[in-house]
């Protein structure tokens, strides 16, 4: 990974209809940056995540990317970026080597992340060949988390990330956090210590609410 990206919100404000998800947030995510988005359910965290990735426009204010200092389009934002999340869909046609073979055929590999080593670890080998439509939901979020946590990019985005999982499934993801996401931003949006203790900057969603 040879980018470092910044992305700043100014005034930033998001709503449905009348109602403001949250408004006026002025925040800069700089290279190495460990963030957390905290709230009670309902309360935008998920929101204010997918308008951090470009996946929402704003209803106010602005939004900058900059890649090694120069401006970067929200079309290629993408490239910049691995992210994991209840709301996203696996291809379920797909059998998770053929996925794994395409996702990394348009994503470089984090040198870190032997696929095999963590497959296993996860619990996935002996089900290579199977299609995704007959992995539990547990299987598919573990599946989630192996292409965001390997993808060697600036900025790794995380919703919930142990959504279905176990006991053991957590403590397989805090060891993946430990493991490979030691270069890259993180911003994890959570209500669950165990998921985003590592982090160290915060933004808590509902002060930024506004009638």
């Amino acid at each position: 990974m040879s980018s470092e990206l910044h992305i700043r919100l100014a005034d930033a404000g998001k709503r449905y209809n009348r109602d403001w998800i949250f408004k006026n947030l002025s925040f800069e995510l700089v290279p190495g940056s460990r963030l957390s988005l905290t709230g009670s359910n309902g309360s935008g965290k998920s929101t204010l995540l997918q308008v951090m990735a470009g996946y929402q426009s704003l209803s106010s204010g602005s939004r900058t990317y900059l890649v090694n200092g120069a401006q970067l389009s929200e079309d290629q934002l993408y490239k910049q970026l691995s992210i994991a999340t209840p709301y996203l869909d696996l291809p379920e046609a797909y059998s998770l080597e053929e996925l794994l073979s395409f996702h990394f055929s348009l994503k470089p590999k984090k040198t870190a992340f032997d696929m095999n080593s963590w497959i296993e670890s996860a619990g996935l080998q002996p089900h290579l060949t199977k299609k995704l439509q007959y992995f539990s939901s547990g299987m598919k979020q573990r599946v989630k988390l192996l292409l965001a946590l390997g993808a060697d990019v600036p900025l790794l985005m995380l919703d919930e990330p142990t959504t279905n999982l176990d006991e053991q499934g957590i403590q397989w993801y805090q060891a993946m956090i430990g493991t490979l996401a030691t270069r890259q931003s993180i911003v994890v949006a959570s209500n669950q210590p165990h998921e985003y203790a590592f982090c160290t900057q915060n933004i808590e969603v509902t002060a930024y609410k506004k009638a």
